[in-house]
């Protein structure tokens, strides 16, 4: 839920403690975290669901990393890293999520600098969505000689994405900062003034979202491709 301002916040607040410091009037103003006080079904079974795969990632995370027989199938290095890499920023992802939905739904009172927590799970949802398609796409790479043809490819699907991802990364946290910054009051004016950075994030954010969507296809069908293709090579033996 989206939180709304409090009482008590002080207004010439500053993080830098003289004239050359940056000025944060806003940083400790107070705002509550409004939610359903744990009324909200669809609210619930979600925080469960997130739960449950915070689990699951786990779970898969030590199998990855202390199992012999799965690290033995793991033979390229470079795709077990990032697979790693991908599944502890989905935890932390996740471990964001449920933190705010149980503060949210408890309804507790902070301060603006709450939002830098939406930086960082911002930030994690990022790495993984693109490190495992990475994951995935290296994967696919092995498995036919056909998509071993492809890797530049490959790299030029991850770099534009990357590129688009920072973009709206980029703008996403410069709005939070000046919400952390300038409180509740600014996003009004973000809302009023700030319409055109807002519409290129969103417009950046649809390149980003179709893009992947086309790599999500194209990864869909390379692999049932390849997968007929090993199928049709193996023969039953002559009696």
């Amino acid at each position: 839920m989206a939180p709304k301002k409090g009482g008590g916040g002080s207004s010439s607040s500053s993080s830098g403690g003289g004239s050359g410091g940056i000025s944060c009037p806003a940083c400790t103003e107070k705002i509550r975290l409004w939610g359903d006080d744990w009324k909200n079904k669809k609210t619930n079974a979600l925080f469960a669901f997130e739960i449950i795969a915070i689990i699951v990632l786990l779970a898969c995370l030590v199998a990855a990393t202390r199992f012999k027989w799965v690290r033995q199938a793991g033979r390229d290095r470079l795709r077990s890293i990032g697979y790693v890499i991908a599944t502890i920023s989905a935890i932390v992802y996740l471990a964001f999520m449920v933190s705010n939905t149980g503060l949210s739904e408890s309804e507790t009172t902070t301060t603006n600098l709450y939002y830098l927590t939406n930086i960082f799970s911002s930030l994690a949802w990022r790495l993984s969505d693109l490190i495992i398609l990475g994951v995935i796409l290296r994967t696919v790479a092995e498995m036919s000689n056909l998509t071993r043809r492809l890797p530049a490819f490959h790299t030029f699907y991850i770099v534009i994405l990357s590129v688009l991802s920072a973009i709206s990364f980029g703008i996403y946290v410069y709005q939070t900062v000046k919400i952390i910054r300038f409180g509740q009051e600014y996003a009004y004016e973000y809302y009023a003034d700030g319409y055109n950075l807002q519409r290129v994030r969103r417009r950046v954010d649809l390149a980003y979202q179709s893009l992947f969507f086309a790599v999500a296809i194209y990864v869909n069908v390379m692999a049932v491709f390849a997968l007929l293709r090993d199928r049709s090579k193996v023969r039953t033996p002559p009696l």
